[in-house]
Order: C-alpha cells, then structure tokens, then sequence
C-alpha cells in the first residue's frame, strides 16, 4: 500500500438520527484502488478530531502527533481508520453531555457466547 485517500465530514448517522463528523482515512494500492476487506480503527473524541492526541507520548518522544499523523500511519499499514468527533464537539454541533455522572450499566448477549458482557452506556 502506498498512500492513503482521505474523506473529511463524512457526517455518519447514530441510531438516534444525529449525524458525526467523521474523517475516513483509506489505504489505496498503487493503481489507486481500494483494498478490501479491511479492519477498522474507531476513535471517537472531544478533543478535535483534527487535533493533537495527547495519548500519543512516549518516554522516548514526549512530543505528541496529530490524530491525522497517527491515521495516516495506520491506513498505511493495512487499517481503515475512522477519527470522530463526540456530540457537540467542533464539527458536529449539537449539545454535548460529559460522561461525569456514572453511566448505568447495560448487559448485551454476544452471538456464540453463553453469558452477559457488560457494557457501559449513556441512558436517558
């Protein structure tokens, strides 16, 4: 793979009818074609998804990249990777809610396994 095509906005649509700012970052093939199937790679921020990751420090580079850096970096190396902003975050604007209160605790059965995984989600 040796470059990555990019689709900036893609506004993707929730459950619940809003739509998120989405950027797309896609690894073609050298004719420009794109490689499928492929694994993804979801970030959801509200932080500026265009923006500095500041969980991208190491001991030896205390300097962080950008969350375009990083996509890039993954889409090249065979992953589809997917930076969106959280509701009411730059791109998409709508009221944002913190998770500081503590979210109720949701169960989910998983398809081919015998008990409940708990997952956490925002409830009204």
């Amino acid at each position: 793979m040796s470059s990555v095509v990019v689709e900036r906005n893609v506004m993707v649509r929730m459950r619940d009818g809003l739509h998120l700012a989405t950027d797309i970052y896609r690894p073609v093939d050298e004719d420009g074609r794109q490689l499928r199937p492929l694994p993804v790679i979801l970030e959801r921020t509200p932080y500026d998804k265009s923006g500095i990751s500041r969980s991208e420090v190491t001991a030896e580079d205390p300097n962080p990249v950008s969350r375009v850096v990083l996509a890039e970096f993954f889409a090249r190396h065979g992953f589809v990777v997917a930076v969106q902003d959280c509701r009411g975050r730059t791109a998409r604007k709508v009221s944002f809610k913190s998770m500081s209160r503590k979210p109720k605790m949701a169960t989910t059965r998983l398809s081919g396994c015998s008990s409940s995984h708990g997952a956490t989600a925002e409830s009204a």
